[in-house]
C-alpha cells in the first residue's frame, strides 16, 4: 500500500475541483487533486459519475436572481475564459450569445426586468428586442408572436464541459499539483490532527487539509464528517442530430433560455449545434422537470447514470425543439440522463466542515459556467483566506 502526503488535498477532479486543484498549487507547494476520469462505458461503470461528461453547456451573466450571486461568479469565471484559453492552449468557449425569452404576462415581464437590471448592475453588453425582429435576426427560429426578447452578446454562449476540464488539469498539472486517477472512499481523522483519505484502489493519501468538490456525490461515501443539505435531482438532456450542412445553416445561432411552462417541463434551454466527440453535431435541449426526482443514495444515481434517461420531460423536450426550429431536419435522437446538486438557499456551499475539512458544492444547475470562480473561492477558503468582499453578504456556509 503506497502512502503519500500532501499540504491539501481536492477531493473531485470535475470543473470546481480542478479549477480549485489549479488556484491552490499557485500557492502550495504539495497539492493533489483525486478524481477518476469519465468511463468509457456508462451502463457498465459501477463508480461515481460527473457533471462534465458533454461538449455543450449555455454560458451567460444575465440572471434573474436580483441578489447577482450567481451573475456575479458567472461574470468572474467568463472573464477568465480567454486567459485559460491561451494558458492552457485548448479551446472551450463559443461566443454565440445568448437570447432570453419569456411570454408577455407579469410573469415574463418580472424575469425580463431582472435579467435587465442584472446586466445594468454588472454592465453586461446586452440589448432587448421586439419579438417582430427575431425573423431577421434568426430566421430559422419560432416562439409565440408577443414573446419578450433579450440578448446577451460577447460574454454569452456556449462552453465545452470536457474542453475546460481538459484546460483546467493542464494548468493545474503546470502549477505543480499531483493529479491522482482514482476515487475517494473515505476521509478519516488519526489522532495527529491530519487527515486519511482512503481510494478505490486501497491506496492512502495523508493530507493536513482537503477540499471536497464532489458534487451529487459529496455524501456518499465517507467522505464528510455530517451529511449536508443537498438535494440530488434526476433531470435528461435530448440531443438531436442534424447534419454539417444543416449546423453551417445555423451558423448563427445563439444559446437560448426560455422562461415558459410546457406540460411537464419549464425553464427550458437550447445550445446551438456542437460537434461531439463522436464526429456529430448536435443541437442540445433540456429543461427543468416539474416531475421531480431526487436520489438519496449512491445505488440510486449510479443506476440512473446507467439508464437511458427517457422521461416524459424528455419527450417534451423534443417537441419543443421541433416547435422552435420548424424547418430542421433532425437525423437522430438521443437522451442523457444527468443530475443537479441543489441546496436549500439555491447558492453553493463554500467554506469550513471542519478543522482541516472544506467544501465547494452545489452548482444548482449554474455551476459549468461558473466553475473557474467557484473553484478560485474553494481554494481561498481551503488555504484560510476570506472571499472577496462582494461575497461578503451571501451566505455560502455548509452549517
Amino acid at each position: 500500500m503506497t502512502k503519500d502526503k500532501f499540504d491539501c488535498v481536492v477531493v473531485g477532479a470535475g470543473l470546481i475541483g480542478s479549477a480549485a486543484a489549479k488556484y491552490l498549487a499557485r500557492y502550495l507547494d504539495n497539492v493533489a487533486l483525486i478524481g477518476p476520469t469519465e468511463p468509457l462505458d456508462w451502463q457498465s461503470h459501477n463508480g461515481v459519475f460527473a457533471s462534465h461528461y458533454d461538449s455543450g453547456r449555455v454560458t451567460r451573466i444575465l440572471d434573474g436572481d436580483r441578489s447577482l450571486f450567481w451573475a456575479r461568479v458567472a461574470k468572474a469565471s467568463i472573464d477568465r475564459y480567454r486567459e485559460i484559453e491561451q494558458e492552457s492552449g485548448i479551446k472551450f468557449f463559443s461566443p454565440a450569445g445568448c437570447l432570453k425569452v419569456a411570454p408577455a404576462d407579469e410573469t415574463g415581464r418580472d424575469y425580463i426586468d431582472a435579467h435587465i437590471y442584472s446586466g445594468q448592475s454588472l454592465a453586461v453588453d446586452f440589448e432587448k428586442f421586439a419579438s417582430t425582429e427575431l425573423k431577421t435576426r434568426f430566421p430559422f427560429l419560432c416562439f409565440p408572436a408577443d414573446s419578450l426578447m433579450l440578448q446577451e452578446n460577447h460574454t454569452a454562449g456556449w462552453i465545452d464541459p470536457r474542453k475546460l476540464l481538459q484546460a483546467q488539469l493542464k494548468l493545474s498539472d503546470n502549477a505543480g499539483a499531483t493529479i491522482i486517477d482514482d476515487t475517494v472512499v473515505a476521509i478519516s481523522k488519526p489522532d495527529n490532527g491530519t487527515l486519511k483519505i482512503s481510494l478505490a484502489s486501497d491506496r492512502e493519501v495523508i493530507a493536513q487539509k482537503a477540499l471536497v468538490t464532489a458534487g451529487a456525490f459529496s455524501n456518499f461515501h465517507n467522505l464528510l464528517t455530517r451529511k449536508l443539505d443537498i438535494k440530488i435531482r434526476a433531470e435528461a438532456v435530448v440531443l438531436g442530430e442534424i447534419s454539417i450542412e444543416t449546423a453551417e445553416e445555423l451558423s448563427t445561432m445563439p444559446s437560448i433560455v426560455w422562461a415558459v411552462e410546457r406540460g411537464v417541463c419549464g425553464g427550458i434551454y437550447i445550445v446551438p449545434p456542437v460537434q461531439y466527440p463522436d464526429g456529430k453535431f448536435y443541437i442540445k435541449i433540456g429543461s427543468r422537470s416539474n416531475q421531480r426526482r431526487y436520489f438519496s443514495s449512491l445505488e440510486e444515481t449510479i443506476t440512473w447514470f446507467r439508464g437511458d434517461g427517457q422521461t416524459v420531460t424528455a419527450s417534451e423536450n423534443r417537441r419543443v425543439l421541433e416547435e422552435i426550429l420548424p424547418d430542421t431536419h433532425f437525423l437522430s435522437w438521443q437522451v442523457k440522463p444527468c443530475i443537479l446538486t441543489d441546496t436549500p438557499s439555491l447558492k453553493p456551499y463554500i467554506g469550513q466542515v471542519s478543522n482541516n475539512l472544506f467544501v465547494a458544492i452545489g452548482g444548482n444547475g449554474y455551476g459549468a459556467k461558473s466553475s473557474d470562480e467557484l473553484g478560485r473561492m474553494g481554494a481561498v477558503t481551503a488555504r484560510g483566506g476570506e472571499l472577496d468582499s462582494i461575497y461578503a453578504n451571501y451566505d455560502l456556509g455548509p452549517c
